[in-house]
């Protein structure tokens, strides 16, 4: 890739991370989806889904079911 293009595409990726996304979590539904999704203990900054306190427990109770009933869900191997 030649300089001038890394630089311009690095720029769109500045303009994208520092100009329109802050400004689209500032609209009023993407605040009230970002607000639903913390209280209900999802971490939106999390990089893998067991970072997230919501997934890890919706993840036990998954597990929780499938010892209560082992036949509840597909065979998967464990």
């Amino acid at each position: 890739m030649k300089p001038l293009q890394l630089a311009f595409a690095a720029g769109l990726l500045g303009v994208l991370f520092l100009v329109i996304l802050p400004r689209w979590a500032r609209q009023p539904r993407m605040r009230a989806a970002l607000e639903r999704h913390e209280a209900h203990g999802v971490n939106g900054g999390a990089t893998y889904y067991t970072d997230s306190p919501a997934a890890l427990a919706g993840l036990q109770s998954i597990r929780e079911l499938k010892q209560e009933q082992p036949d509840l869900f597909w065979k998967l191997r464990d």
